[in-house]
């Protein structure tokens, strides 16, 4: 083989050596993405488990939870600032 020859096998064999490197590249961005997309899931599913799990904590906070939603008692003071306090951290 002649050194034009190698030149042209090894120019061939880093063609191949580039396209298995960003097949591997491709194949672990997808993953990565993939495990991205199932942590941001289940922080979303925790965070809402905690958002419904606060009013159901105890009696008076359910109370004040039903009265905000419903309308029908007028919150006042502390119970309305506990209301918009669950409100603000929901939204």
């Amino acid at each position: 083989m002649s050194l034009l020859e190698l030149g042209a096998l090894g120019e061939l064999i880093g063609g191949a050596a580039i396209i298995v490197s960003l097949i591997y590249v491709g194949i672990q961005v997808r993953q990565n993405t993939m495990a991205q997309r199932l942590n941001t899931a289940h922080q979303m599913s925790e965070g809402l488990s905690d958002l419904y799990l606060f009013p159901a904590s105890s009696d008076d906070l359910a109370r004040i939870f039903i009265a905000g939603l419903t309308g029908e008692d007028a919150l006042e003071g502390t119970d309305q600032m506990r209301f918009y306090g669950y409100l603000h951290k929901f939204y």
